[in-house]
């Protein structure tokens, strides 16, 4: 898996995994509580970039974007995931 964002981040033009996150949920949920942190790691800070999120609960969706954007990530908002896989921004996805 390093290996594979290794690959992306030399070809991305920013230098980062651009990540989407589908069913992100609601704040309290293992996504935001268990992976968002270790992309957000010293180690991964610089190497991934939250852009986009995903959900079909408004609510869920509006929180997700808050809490992102409170990190310093400026993210597209989706209540459709295929709308989110169009994303020509999105390199990777996350469906929690």
């Amino acid at each position: 898996a390093q290996e594979a964002a290794r690959a992306v981040k030399a070809a991305g033009p920013n230098g980062k995994l651009q990540l989407g996150w589908v069913g992100i949920g609601s704040p309290s949920s293992r996504s935001l509580r268990g992976i968002y942190p270790r992309c957000k790691s010293p180690i991964n800070k610089d190497r991934v970039a939250h852009v986009a999120v995903c959900d079909v609960d408004a609510r869920h969706l509006k929180l997700a974007a808050e809490a992102l954007k409170r990190d310093g990530s400026d993210v597209q908002q989706y209540a459709d995931f295929r709308k989110l896989t169009d994303d020509k921004n999105v390199d990777a996805v996350v469906v929690a």
